[in-house]
């Protein structure tokens, strides 16, 4: 039978500048239920295998008009060549679309064949070339029947919407909202857990992102959640609590929910009552740091401004931490243990690691850099009795 062209797309003219697109057709062969047409955009779904040969030559970059070349260290390109190597299923539905521009298309099939051929002509990749380049050391590493497995969607765009998107491709990252690790913890079983533990007994917590609605009526935050946990574990030294009490640290611990520090804290033993307590405990260390802390504080006395959860980690050393997590007739009046005398008790700790900071390190005058240091925790609650 005789081919037929059914043209999706209108010729254009050389871009401006010099430059002039590849003159040979590229044709990519795709099943029917895999193409859509609007205007003058073309969506499909194509094999990696396919794609992977635009990106084979070492001047690729230039041919395809990419807005850079292949940046082989990127941690971004080694997760996804990973992610290629282990689950190529999963590869062409990360991440949005590749886009490619063209001067026209064209669909081209025999009546019956359920495999037409896309073909475009003067071709660019607007989007997407870190990835292409990916596929194509792919398919020298692990052949095209590897890369066969892995469907990517692709989005061809001709006339002027070529420009348009074009343009687009530089300023999208303005309109992206970057991802956070604590995006991680709304994929958290356990978290998921301990949420749906308050609202059973009429509370609300949620640990995403952009939501405030922490377990204490003075609505702490997730990054509280953990600082407390982390606090008042009975780990015998402080390391997880110093790690945590930072901001880099902590998304540290959030940038992998399987890892053993973020399952040392959020685990099955964790339940609402005890984020309540934990948090609860936290609050008065806090709030009796905040007010050791005046503008009188001079000398060794910085440590309470600059490491207050190191005063809360010592402190609560005095609580029965291995009942945190216990319910029951048997488990110990929470309540009254945290609004009883566990001020004082932060209070004097507060004096006894100022004293521990003096002996230790007399001469120091470099407070704020020093404190912050997970060897200087170490020392002092070893020296003061705390590590046990």
């Amino acid at each position: 039978m005789n081919a037929r062209s059914h043209v999706l797309g209108r010729r254009l003219p050389h871009a401006s500048g010099g430059w002039a697109p590849p003159t040979g057709t590229i044709g990519l062969t795709v099943g029917r239920q895999d193409v859509i047409s609007h205007r003058s955009r073309h969506f499909a779904w194509v094999s990696a295998e396919q794609l992977a040969r635009l990106a084979e030559r070492p001047d690729a970059a230039v041919t395809l008009r990419s807005r850079r070349g292949y940046l082989p260290d990127s941690p971004e390109n080694q997760r996804l060549a990973d992610l290629l190597r282990r689950r190529p299923e999963d590869f062409g539905a990360a991440g949005e679309p590749i886009v490619l521009g063209a001067d026209h298309v064209n669909l081209r099939c025999a009546p019956g064949d359920w495999q037409p051929t896309l073909e475009l002509h003067g071709a660019e990749c607007l989007d997407g070339f870190q990835r292409l380049v990916v596929m194509a050391h792919a398919l020298r590493e692990l052949g095209p029947a590897h890369l066969g497995l892995a469907r990517v969607r692709i989005e061809v765009v001709t006339g002027a919407e070529r420009d348009r998107a074009r343009l687009l491709s530089y300023e999208t990252h303005r309109y992206a909202n970057a991802p956070s690790a604590r995006d991680n913890l709304s994929r958290c079983p356990e978290l998921g857990r301990v949420r749906a533990e308050y609202e059973r007994e009429g509370g609300y917590f949620d640990p995403r992102r952009g939501v405030v609605a922490g377990p204490h009526p003075c609505a702490h935050g997730v990054a509280d959640v953990f600082r407390a946990l982390a606090c008042f574990s009975t780990d015998r030294l402080p390391d997880l609590a110093h790690r945590v009490s930072t901001e880099s640290g902590l998304h540290a611990v959030w940038s992998d929910i399987e890892g053993p520090e973020y399952r040392s804290l959020m685990n099955g033993t964790v339940h609402a009552w005890s984020v309540q307590r934990a948090v609860e405990a936290y609050d008065v260390a806090r709030q009796v740091t905040r007010k050791l802390d005046t503008s009188s504080v001079k000398g060794h006395a910085h440590l309470i401004r600059y490491a207050p959860d190191l005063v809360a980690w010592a402190a609560g050393r005095s609580l029965p931490l291995r009942e945190l997590h216990a319910d029951g007739r048997g488990a110990p009046e929470w309540d009254q243990l945290i609004r009883g005398a566990f001020a004082a008790t932060v209070a004097d700790t507060a004096r006894r690691l100022v004293e521990a900071y003096r002996a230790i390190r007399p001469y120091s005058d470099r407070f704020k850099s020093e404190v912050a240091r997970p060897d200087i925790w170490t020392a002092l609650v070893e020296r003061g009795g705390w590590a046990r």
